[in-house]
């Protein structure tokens, strides 16, 4: 069993060099998951942004309820526009 063992250090040993850098590999996961989470933000904005509309459509006081601090803040993300 040892033997196996021995051998497969070996060959991590000899790939090790040719693999890509593990900090790079890192780097390119990170980013990946930041234009994800970009994205992912984006999506979630546009389906709130649409289930408000849909409920002004289904309940007109909502509208009449509604404040220019809470519009922008359904609308841009923040208090201020």
């Amino acid at each position: 069993m040892t033997g196996k063992s021995d051998s497969t250090k070996i060959a991590i040993q000899v790939e090790g060099p040719q693999n890509v850098n593990e900090e790079s590999l890192i780097l390119q996961r990170i980013a990946k998951g930041r234009t994800k989470l970009e994205k992912l933000k984006q999506e979630n904005r546009e389906k709130e942004l649409e289930l408000l509309m849909f409920k002004a459509l289904r309940n007109n006081n909502m509208l009449a309820n509604l404040t220019v601090d809470d519009s922008c803040s359904r609308l841009c993300g923040t208090t201020t526009c």
